[in-house]
C-alpha cells in the first residue's frame, strides 16, 4: 500500500485538538477499520483521520474508534475527536480538495468527501470544526518574505515580519477564482501554541490593516505561532507557523 508523509493538525474554537505534527498515512487504513472503501489508490484524508485518532487516543479496535470518529456511508464526517458535529471542514495545502471540473450549475469545482480526497508526500492537512453556523470561517496562513511559510528560522531577538492572509473557505475554497479572493486579515491576536493546544496571546501583537505583524523571541527554542480573530462575527481557521530560534 502507498504511504504519504504529511503534516497534520486539528482545531476547534481557537484551540488545537491535535498539535501540528507529521504522520505517515497508509492507503487502505479506512477499509481495515470497517469504513467504506475510499476508492483512492493513494492515501486519503479518511485514512489520515483514522490514523490520527488511533495515535492520539491509543485505540486498538474498530469499536473503540467509533467512540471518537463516525463517518456516514456517503463520506460525511459526523463526529471526530469524540465531538458530534457535521460542521467539519478540512483543507489540503490551504485549499478545498476538489475534482478540478467546473460545474455548469454552480460555476465552481466540486469538493471531495474525506474518503475521496487524496494525499501526497509533503501535503499539509488541516482539520477543523466550523465556528460560524453560517460557515463563514476563513482559512488562514502566515506569509514570510512575501511567500506562504510553514516553518522559518531566526536568531534570538531577531525581528520576524509576518503577514496573515486568508479567504472564506466554504464560499471560495472550490472556486476557480480562489487566488483573487485571498485578502489580508487584520485585527487578529497573535499567540504561542502551548502543549495543551491553547493559543496564549503575545502581548501587544495584533495584525494591522494589511495583516502585518512583527514578533521576536529572546530565548532559543521552537515556537508554534498562531492567531485568533478579535472581531465579533469573524471566525478564522487558526494559522500555524513553526519558528525555530537558535
Amino acid at each position: 500500500m502507498e504511504t504519504a508523509h504529511i503534516k497534520i493538525s486539528a482545531q476547534i474554537e481557537g484551540r488545537f485538538l491535535a498539535l501540528p505534527s507529521h504522520l505517515d498515512v497508509k492507503a487502505g487504513t479506512a477499509e481495515l477499520y470497517g469504513y467504506k472503501s475510499s476508492e483512492c489508490e493513494k492515501p486519503s484524508v479518511l485514512d489520515a483521520l483514522i490514523q490520527l485518532h488511533i495515535q492520539l487516543f491509543g485505540l486498538n479496535s474498530q469499536e473503540e474508534l467509533k467512540e471518537y470518529l463516525l463517518v456516514s456511508p456517503s463520506g460525511t464526517i459526523r463526529m471526530m475527536f469524540g465531538i458530534p458535529s457535521e460542521a467539519v471542514g478540512f483543507s489540503i495545502n490551504g485549499a478545498m480538495p476538489n475534482d478540478g471540473q467546473i460545474s455548469p450549475l454552480f460555476g465552481e469545482y466540486m469538493g471531495f468527501f474525506a474518503s475521496k480526497a487524496e494525499l501526497a508526500d509533503g501535503d499539509s492537512l488541516r482539520l477543523f470544526f466550523f465556528a460560524d453556523s453560517f460557515y463563514s470561517d476563513q482559512e488562514s496562513w502566515f506569509e514570510h518574505n512575501e511567500a506562504r511559510a510553514d516553518i522559518i528560522s531566526a536568531k534570538p531577538d531577531e525581528n520576524i515580519s509576518l503577514r496573515l492572509m486568508g479567504y472564506y473557505f466554504m464560499y471560495y475554497g472550490a472556486s476557480p477564482e480562489l487566488n483573487e479572493k485571498i485578502i489580508p486579515l487584520d485585527h487578529a491576536q497573535a499567540g504561542i501554541v502551548n502543549e495543551d493546544g491553547e493559543i496564549l496571546p503575545i502581548e501587544g501583537k495584533v495584525t494591522g490593516m494589511q495583516g502585518k505583524i512583527d514578533i521576536a523571541f529572546s530565548q532559543p527554542g521552537v515556537y508554534i505561532v498562531s492567531a485568533v480573530s478579535l472581531e465579533d462575527f469573524r471566525y478564522i481557521v487558526c494559522p500555524q507557523i513553526t519558528v525555530s530560534v537558535s
